[in-house]
């Protein structure tokens, strides 16, 4: 099989190249323009929130995932410019194939960082650290990534050389096929982490036990907002400030005394209690880890659905593009799919542009800012 050797736009009619069609300028440009327009402002909005420790995990792989759907985008204006272009061919086989795996990235990332916030006791998650869920997905996305380059890039050297090109295709859909394992497996956990943690908080305000005097969100001993240490710092605790505390007698060298959320009284000042964490200028914190969900701020659910929404949205999208990667490939470089460019256009880049521009507006940084 050879599409490339003795063709050319001048001797071969458009219906010989592999996919059948010159791809469309306008559907290309415009897939240019946008994942331009998305990796400026992921860009800018790291800019803008960079005093949030950790943010870069979130935004420099979809900053990559947009640069790799750019060059994947351009290979097809080559292509629309001629469409036995091999070098626009391997641009867009191997970037268009591999760049949701850097969005993909960014999502676990995130899920991480949403359990941090607003569960780090992780009481309503099955795993005991919120880092976990980006410890376990991301080797699955790396080995994803992988498998999806090597194949593509062998499936396109067949390609041109005439030989079978099914063992890369073979690889290019174990990969695409490990991707939507993967991400299935994360929509289970995030959906079950959702639940249990609605479960969990309405029982507690059924209690009466959560106040909204406490604040989980994530800080360093200056004050700023920190998404990445597992021992974060949260609100000072002062005498008659924090709920479930009180304040105490003073004692006679001069330092003040709080109760802390068990009962248990400490000394500010002193290192009495093993829960005190303590800033550069000596005033106590009670690390976020060290404090029951019952101590901590309630969710705003009509703040959080602005995050919320298009995140599920953004892994959506994503994954159905994946679920037709896999069908389309594996019909085979001659199969009837390959060659719809309509529905190319609509589950390949419609949807990964949608999953990549909600990306933008479920920014992390916005968990601290619509608090």
């Amino acid at each position: 099989m050879s599409f490339f050797m003795d063709c050319t736009k001048d001797n071969c009619p458009v219906d010989m190249t592999i996919y059948g069609y010159a791809p469309s300028l306008g559907a290309n440009a415009t897939f240019v323009a946008l994942f331009g327009f998305s990796a400026v402002l992921q860009a800018a909005e790291g800019w803008y929130f960079r005093k949030i420790t950790g943010l870069w995990s979130y935004t420099t792989p979809i900053i990559l995932g947009c640069i790799t759907e750019i060059i994947g985008y351009i290979g097809r204006l080559m292509m629309w410019h001629d469409p036995f272009n091999i070098d626009g061919f391997y641009m867009q086989i191997c970037c268009l194939t591999i760049a949701p795996a850097f969005l993909t990235a960014s999502i676990y990332f995130c899920l991480s960082d949403i359990i941090q916030l607003f569960d780090p006791n992780c009481e309503s998650s099955r795993l005991k650290k919120p880092k976990m869920y980006a410890w376990i997905f991301i080797p699955c996305d790396i080995v994803a990534l992988v498998l999806q380059a090597a194949g593509g890039a062998t499936a396109a050297i067949s390609i041109q050389n005439g030989d079978n090109p099914d063992p890369g295709t073979d690889v290019m859909i174990a990969g695409l096929a490990w991707q939507v394992f993967s991400l299935f497996c994360f929509i289970i956990m995030t959906s079950d982490f959702g639940i249990r943690s609605f479960k969990h908080r309405r029982q507690l305000r059924r209690q009466g036990n959560i106040t909204a005097s406490g604040d989980n969100t994530a800080r360093d001993v200056n004050g700023e907002v920190n998404l990445e240490k597992e021992h974060d710092y949260g609100s000072p605790n002062t005498s008659g400030t924090e709920s479930g505390q009180s304040a105490g007698t003073g004692p006679a060298n001069g330092s003040s005394q709080s109760v802390n959320a068990d009962g248990t009284q400490r000394t500010v000042g002193s290192p009495v209690s093993d829960n005190t964490a303590w800033d550069a200028e000596g005033q106590t914190y009670e690390p976020n880890h060290m404090r029951p969900i019952s101590a901590l701020k309630p969710v705003n659910h009509q703040k959080f659905a602005v995050f919320l929404i298009p995140f599920i949205l953004a892994i959506l999208t994503i994954f159905m593009r994946c679920c037709y990667r896999v069908a389309e490939l594996s019909g085979g470089w001659t199969g009837h799919l390959i060659r719809e460019q309509g529905t190319f256009i609509g589950l390949e880049g419609v949807l990964v542009i949608i999953g990549t521009l909600c990306l933008n507006i479920s920014h992390p940084a916005l968990l601290v800012k619509l608090r």
